[in-house]
């Protein structure tokens, strides 16, 4: 009896713990897993490239993806933000997150996309290997600025 409750009850936080995810992944546009170690991509939500880069490639591709469609005003300092070898310093810092916004080209307006990218796992010397990068449009917040 006693080991049906218990079922019921892992069951209900499950459950609970699923709804807090689905519902915190929704402020998202964008959420992409990112292998440090193997320079590889896979996106876990990708509303934000509208069918412009493949789900899963190497970094370089993701990367190429960002430069290209960011403003002129942003691309340099973007280029420098998310270059693997600044993720993975970054992240190694015990910083638990880099975030910052730009300006990008999507559906043929200018729009506002903040990036946060997050370290999901080290080695045992502090190395990062993994990270997940949210991304999230902001243009409405911006024009209310």
């Amino acid at each position: 009896m006693q080991s049906r409750r218990q079922q019921k009850q892992l069951l209900f936080e499950r459950q609970k713990a699923t709804r807090i995810i689905d519902a915190s992944t929704n402020l998202f546009t964008g959420l992409i897993s990112v292998d440090l170690i193997g320079e590889t991509y896979e996106y876990l939500k990708g509303d934000c490239m509208n069918g412009e880069i493949a789900p899963v490639g190497t970094f370089q591709s993701l990367y190429d993806y960002w430069i290209d469609t960011a403003s002129d005003q942003d691309s340099s300092d973007l280029k420098e933000l998310v270059s693997i070898e600044n993720i993975r310093h970054e992240l190694s810092q015990d910083i638990p997150y880099i975030q910052f916004e730009f300006r990008a080209h999507r559906k043929g307006e200018l729009c506002w996309l903040q990036m946060a990218i997050l370290c999901l796992n080290k080695d045992e010397n502090g190395t990062p290997l993994g990270a997940l990068v949210a991304v999230q449009d902001v243009t409405q917040a911006k024009e209310a600025e």
